[in-house]
């Protein structure tokens, strides 16, 4: 019981405040090593260290992958025969960290610059303009861990803690109008001793355009109040965008009362003028609108942004054919009117499905293949169901692989009947033009404060998605302390399943900026926020940012994508957000047994069954405009054809042997329909 020594920390470490430590074990050369954690600035700093037998300070390392939204606390360590040392302890989880003697963990660092190759060289000079927020990624063929880091403003990126071996070092291009010298960079690191490595990225034009990009979000509505809306825009090309303009289109139930940014109104239609977005360049822009005190608790209202120029500068892209479907939802009367539209410039390249449904279930499905600018349209009976289409894309597709889709809540023929609400966002509302953004909102009463939403929400009660689909996340934060919060940090750890390269922060409540470190560490700072507490400006006291993110390709089938973050604010303990969670999945959605409802007017179908050819008398029904539809038994389109008079003769064509409905249809509704059985 001998006190055999005393050092000091603080004195040891230059660390004078917030210091907390702990000894964890002696080593054989009459040593010790001790563990020291800091809270300042949002963050936990973690270090280790060696105290010497003379109670020097041997050496000293940080532990930078501990840093998250919780402390991490240590349990024990131990001096193994060769001389390494292992520490054990635990941060949500167990964890084992094992360092050499001289408290080497992971000794080696990348750095390097990425920026635009102006002379098509490919070697870096001095004039290249940097670019910004592009991500590099490190994957390590030893154990495919993979390391992430994003350039700044001076386009410099760092990724530090790198064990030895060889990686496959990426860039991920912002688009398809760039190509790196060389995308992918194969290193070796060797050894325990501290090193530093550069790469530097030299990006050069394809095709010389601007890009844009729009993003539009608000934290929640409430009836009767201010709501605000913060719409983000960028122009990701390599080209200004000369007289930029933005529309926005507000639900009827939203009442425009303000904004940061003139406008010309038309109606529910907003217009701003952006004049010249540079390349490179993001900016924003805040409305602020009141929410209709007739708009129901739970009832979606949505505002839909579109950005101008929005036209690609490159259609004979490898891989795509030039094609590209769009879709669109409106209420008519007593229909749900949807629209497929082919908005590309080629013919579609193959016959694609889409299918419609009915709050979760599927009622049709379909195929379709288009010329430029043809448009197919899909009616169903307006009954205060949530329908929607959601439709595949013309494969190449080069900015998005999400399937277009949109939908429609609460529509009826007679107002006050029951309808379906709070089924808008279980899957994704994006229309297939890359340039419109559609914000979604139920219009809520209590909610809470410090949250984390995903948008598709998904299906049934394991929130299914689809493989491929990105997702949208949002997170709000709100001031609930005593004084004004000068700084508000967010850490979000990315799911393994998520392809953190892709992700793409949007629309947020005030000024921020973000890395990506790590093993896909997000944070997002938002600097001299002011945040006042909900005490004196309840309003002011919101805050909150949304981002969109990619799926690796082709997700494990029952694979579950979590996700939660941090929220720190100035000095004080974190608050975590709920988890937020989604099951990829593939056929998940219910499928109406009963095959599509035969319509009222029977068709007159002779001979039936028949074995290569009918011929259909439509008599009285016949209107100019109308076509024949024929489905398979789950409702799929197998082929349109425009009549042309009473009768119709109809082939088989190729079709196998069963039965098939076949319907009449106008431009509004299905008008008679009767059942076809195909023999041999």
């Amino acid at each position: 019981g001998a006190l055999l020594d005393t050092f000091n920390l603080n004195t040891l470490l230059g660390v004078q405040e917030n210091l907390e430590g702990k000894l964890l074990f002696s080593t054989a050369d009459g040593g010790a090593v001790v563990v020291v954690q800091r809270y300042l600035l949002n963050a936990w700093t973690y270090w280790v260290a060696k105290i010497g037998a003379t109670g020097n300070l041997a050496w000293k390392k940080t532990l930078p992958f501990l840093a998250d939204a919780y402390p991490a606390g240590f349990s024990d360590g131990q001096e193994l025969p060769d001389g390494s040392l292992v520490l054990f302890g635990h941060q949500d989880n167990l964890f084992l960290i094992k360092l050499s003697g001289e408290g080497v963990i992971h000794p080696h660092t990348l750095i390097g610059r990425v920026q635009r190759d102006s002379t098509f060289n490919c070697l870096p000079d001095a004039f290249d303009p940097p670019l910004e927020g592009w991500v590099v990624s490190a994957r390590s063929t030893t154990d495919s861990l993979v390391y992430f880091g994003n350039s700044d403003a001076d386009g410099n990126y760092i990724l530090s803690d790198l064990d030895s071996g060889a990686y496959q070092v990426v860039l991920t291009p912002e688009s398809y109008l760039w190509q790196p010298c060389a995308d992918t960079v194969a290193l070796q690191f060797n050894g325990l001793a501290v090193q530093t490595d550069t790469l530097d990225f030299q990006v050069q034009s394809l095709y010389d355009c601007p890009l844009m990009q729009v993003d539009v979000a608000t934290p929640f509505l409430r009836r009767c109040m201010e709501n605000t809306y913060s719409v983000q825009y960028c122009n990701v090309g390599n080209q200004p965008a000369n007289g930029a303009s933005i529309t926005l289109l507000l639900d009827p139930l939203l009442q425009v009362n303000s904004s940061t940014l003139p406008y010309v109104q038309n109606g529910a239609e907003l217009t701003f003028a952006l004049g010249q977005v540079a390349a490179g360049a993001c900016n924003s822009f805040q409305l602020v609108t009141t929410t209709s005190c007739d708009a129901e608790l739970g009832q979606s209202l949505c505002v839909e942004a579109h950005i101008y120029p929005d036209t690609l500068c490159a259609s004979n892209l490898p891989n795509w054919s030039g094609a590209q479907v769009e879709v669109t939802a409106h209420c008519e009367g007593d229909s749900v009117l949807f629209r497929l539209h082919n908005t590309g410039t080629m013919p579609m390249s193959e016959a694609l499905d889409f299918i419609i449904v009915d709050d979760h279930v599927i009622t049709r499905q379909g195929m379709f293949q288009l010329n430029p600018g043809a448009v197919l349209e899909e009616r169903v009976r307006a009954d205060g169901s949530t329908w929607r289409l959601i439709a595949e894309q013309e494969p190449g597709f080069p900015l998005s692989p999400d399937r277009p889709t949109a939908g429609v809540e609460a529509c009826q023929p007679l107002p006050g009947g029951p309808v379906s609400l709070g089924m808008l966002n279980l899957f994704a509302n994006y229309s297939g033009n890359p340039f419109h953004a559609t914000d979604c909102h139920p219009v809520i009463g209590s909610w809470d404060p410090n949250d984390k939403q995903a948008f598709p929400q998904g299906a049934e009660q394991q929130h299914f998605i689809d493989q491929n689909q990105s997702i949208q996340y949002l997170i709000r934060f709100q001031n609930t302390g005593t004084d004004t919060a000068f700084t508000v940090v967010l850490r979000d750890t990315l799911s393994n399943w998520l392809h953190a390269a892709s992700i793409r922060p949007g629309a947020a409540s005030h000024p921020y900026t973000w890395t990506l470190s790590g093993q896909g560490i997000l944070t997002v700072v938002f600097a001299d926020i002011l945040l006042p507490d909900s005490n004196v400006n309840e309003v002011a006291s919101h805050g909150f940012i949304q981002f969109n993110i990619e799926q690796q390709r082709d997700v494990p089938l029952g694979a579950r994508i979590e996700n939660r973050a941090g929220i720190y604010f100035d000095f004080n303990a974190p608050v975590l957000t709920n988890t937020v969670f989604h099951t990829v999945g593939k056929n998940f959605l219910p499928t109406s047994t009963g095959g599509p409802t035969p319509p009222p007017s029977p068709l007159e179908i002779w001979p039936n069954p028949s074995v290569d050819r009918i011929l259909v008398r439509l008599g009285n029904l016949y209107e100019p405009g109308q076509h024949l539809v024929l489905r398979n038994t789950l409702g799929r389109q197998i082929l349109q054809l425009p009549v042309q008079g009473p009768q119709q003769e109809l082939l088989r064509q190729a079709l196998p042997a069963g039965w098939y409905w076949l319907e009449l249809r106008d431009a509004r509704r299905v008008r008679a329909g009767g059942k076809l059985i195909w023999m041999d």
